[in-house]
């Protein structure tokens, strides 16, 4: 137990936190070896989870266990909101649009977004914004993302943001995991589910019978 702590000092201050001496921690860490035991012993063995629990649990689940399409995109920023004069967004969009004429031309689109794009997390990169799903975009953004073909250059997008130039660069499609993938997985999650119910149950029988105190469970 000591050797969870940087030092002595440490170690005795937690003790004095938990108002424990180091006996009594003594005999906390072999009570609970023994509920560990008996947990093991007693009540783990007569936890079952039957092969119809796991493909209900599957078929009741389905969305947990695929994989939504996603695109692969970069874009160019150019900076806007609705507090600034309309002059200012209008030469906002104008210069969008004037990059997306130049990307659609056949300039490289990463050097564009390198040298014009205003976000500062994407622009080193080229632009580049990785894999994403349509729930991490705002909506404007992801619907002209997913509606583009691989290498297509998007007309300018408008969001809270500014004015977009999107660019896909690849994409994944949906997939569904299959039953006999997760299968193994879920049997696991069920039955440490039901060994926590199974446990709960015994605890509250106890307790109607005896005093049940639970001392330092984290220490």
């Amino acid at each position: 137990m000591k050797g969870r702590f940087p030092d002595e000092a440490t170690y005795q201050k937690a003790l004095e936190g938990e108002n424990l001496t180091e006996d009594a921690l003594k005999d906390l860490i072999a009570q609970q070896v023994l509920v560990r035991h008996y947990v093991e012993t007693e009540i783990q063995p007569g936890v079952k989870v039957s092969d119809d629990e796991v493909k209900k649990f599957y078929e009741d689940n389905k969305d947990k266990f695929s994989t939504p399409e996603q695109v692969r995109a970069s874009h160019i920023l150019i900076r806007a909101d609705a507090s600034q004069p309309e002059a200012e967004r209008k030469a906002a969009r104008e210069k969008a649009e004037a990059l997306r004429k130049r990307a659609a031309a056949g300039e490289d689109f990463a050097t564009l977004a390198k040298e014009n794009s205003e976000d500062p997390g994407s622009a080193p990169n080229g632009g580049d914004l990785g894999f994403f799903t349509r729930e991490r975009m705002v909506k404007p953004f992801a619907d002209a993302a997913f509606a583009l073909e691989t290498g297509k250059i998007s007309d300018v997008v408008e969001t809270r943001f500014g004015y977009h130039v999107i660019k896909v660069t690849d994409r994944k499609e949906a997939t569904q995991h299959g039953f006999d993938e997760v299968k193994d997985n879920i049997a696991e999650y069920l039955k440490a589910k039901a060994l926590d119910e199974a446990v709960q149950a015994k605890l509250a029988e106890l307790r109607k019978s005896a005093k049940v105190d639970v001392v330092a469970p984290h220490l």
